[in-house]
């Protein structure tokens, strides 16, 4: 006995360290949350244990098991396979094609959920990475600093010219046709629920006078700006009301002088940060071969909407997730960063709601609103696997069924 209550309190902790206190919480986000914790624990690599696992041995395995059982269970969707490997968690170019878990409760039907997060912690240990406890003690820190200005509002700005077929772009949405920016300000909405989300003025760098050094790069010759410089001057342009401000610019951009190219990045001391459409990669540049950007394509909403998404979440304090396959995943290449989900974790979405304040129930259901319409409009495997991601995940969180 005395065995198995160490056993427990041993837990409690770690998930605890791991989540935070649910006390308050309600039963749907208790239920949510927690599945972040059982995800780990039940992973070849636990939180107790210290070895490494192939994962792309596990995909495979699962992607077999998947395959039998869809054939078995009650109507939950075609393939939920979701695409979560980033560079610096897992080596390779995985897809991790979700294992369907069954229960058969004594008073109940049989209950079918999906195994939603693939955990990438390996072994890595729990207090190595960022956990919500110890995001907390950075953001509550902050808080201290702002105690009396509530600030809910996001704001995005276009910095320079964009072409024309950028511009002119319009896409139906619902009822209305609108333009991409439209666009990632609606997608922002839904994914930063509780926040206004609002486009100010475009500015140009020339007529600010700002002072950002820049450079044509030595493999490409096309023109790129250095990042850091941006922090510092878009922070002083943000509205006195705003949480943070990003940037969006045509040019490339990158991070510093040894380094190639980045497609953005944040600062949250600044609360700001820029993104670009990152058109020149040099890691996979053939001169006489690559070609620019000359149309909205369905890689191009893709790529705008996840990298102003991941890079708004650094300025929420959130560092890169090393738990799961999850939107806040770090990449080397603009293949790794455009391989990985379109959500956040459990972990990572406990940390945004305490900011934002939002029902989780109600921002998943606004969000496969959002992804029908895109699927619709921009019909792609990635969309498509996206939307059905959404929808197992409501399927789970509105089933009277816990996580088995």
């Amino acid at each position: 006995m005395m065995g198995s209550s160490a056993s427990k309190d041993t837990a409690t902790t770690q998930q605890k360290f791991l989540i935070g206190s649910l006390t308050r919480k309600s039963d749907l986000d208790q239920k949510f949350f927690k599945l972040s914790y059982h995800c780990l624990t039940q992973s070849p690599t636990s939180l107790t244990e210290n070895r490494d696992i192939d994962l792309h041995e596990k995909n495979e395995k699962c992607f077999t098991e998947n395959q039998h059982i869809q054939h078995e269970i009650m109507d939950l969707g075609n393939n939920d396979a979701v695409e979560s490997i980033g560079c610096r968690a897992v080596r390779g170019d995985n897809k991790r094609s979700s294992k369907i878990l069954n229960h058969n409760y004594d008073n109940e039907c049989m209950v079918s959920v999906p195994d939603l997060f693939l955990p990438i912690l390996g072994s890595k240990k729990l207090v190595c990475a960022q956990t919500y406890v110890a995001w907390r003690s950075i953001m509550d820190l902050e808080k201290l600093k702002s105690l009396l200005v509530k600030r809910r509002l996001i704001y995005l700005v276009q910095v320079d010219d964009f072409p024309d077929f950028l511009n002119n772009f319009r896409v139906p949405f619902h009822s209305e046709e609108i333009t991409i920016f439209d666009l990632a300000e609606k997608f922002l909405g839904v994914f930063f629920t509780g926040m206004t989300v609002k486009w100010i003025q475009s500015l140009s760098i020339a007529e600010r006078k700002w002072d950002i050094t820049s450079r044509h790069h030595k493999k490409t010759g096309k023109f790129q700006y250095l990042v850091t410089d941006f922090f510092p001057l878009l922070a002083n342009i943000c509205p006195k009301d705003g949480y943070c401000i990003m940037g969006l610019i045509w040019s490339d951009l990158y991070p510093k002088e040894e380094l190639n190219f980045v497609l953005g990045e944040a600062h949250n001391s600044f609360k700001s940060g820029i993104v670009s459409f990152g058109r020149f990669e040099p890691k996979t540049y053939i001169e006489g071969i690559h070609q620019d950007i000359i149309s909205v394509t369905t890689e191009v909403v893709w790529k705008l909407l996840k990298c102003l998404s991941h890079e708004l979440c650094h300025l929420f304090g959130m560092a890169h997730c090393d738990f799961f396959g999850c939107t806040m995943n770090g990449s080397g290449s603009v293949k790794d960063a455009m391989d990985q989900p379109l959500f956040l974790c459990p972990v990572c979405v406990r940390k945004l709601q305490h900011i934002c304040k939002f029902d989780i129930l109600e921002r998943y259901e606004n969000m496969e609103k959002f992804l029908v319409e895109m699927n619709k409009q921009f019909p792609s495997e990635r969309w498509n696997r996206s939307m059905v991601w959404i929808q197992n995940c409501l399927k789970y969180l509105k089933t009277t069924a816990t996580y088995l």
